[in-house]
């Protein structure tokens, strides 16, 4: 199966102008989380469409939510059909739990042969 893991650090930077010598800029360290992510079934729909399972994996860090990812069917470089996952519905992830939904290709030809690639996106 393929596997994907993402881990992310935002780093946020507080700029504060005083006259004061002794005081210097501060930085603040933002929210991250290590995030697993897997294809782990492809099949085809009950009305005949492709599908691909994919399942979330929080690690550990801070807790993501509204967690989704744009799924692509490819026939080499070109784009055959995209599918949409959409993790718990939006909901808080947090470190340690788990959560899969099913990207399903509604224009892709059956007989079509095909690889997965995938775009994530979630917020903290």
């Amino acid at each position: 199966m393929n596997n994907i893991r993402y881990e992310f650090v935002f780093i946020v930077f507080f700029l504060v102008g005083c006259s004061d010598p002794e005081i210097s800029p501060s930085a603040t360290i933002g929210p991250s989380a290590t995030i697993e992510l897997e294809y782990t079934e492809f099949g085809v729909t009950s009305f005949g469409s492709r599908y691909v399972m994919m399942e979330l994996r929080h690690i550990n860090g801070d807790p993501i939510y509204n967690a989704g990812c744009d799924v692509y069917a490819l026939d080499g470089v070109s784009i055959l059909d995209t599918g949409f996952v959409y993790f718990a519905d939006g909901a808080t992830i947090k470190a340690g739990q788990n959560t899969s939904d099913k990207a399903i290709f509604f224009d892709l030809v059956s007989t079509d042969a095909y690889t997965v690639d995938s775009e994530c996106t979630w917020l903290y």
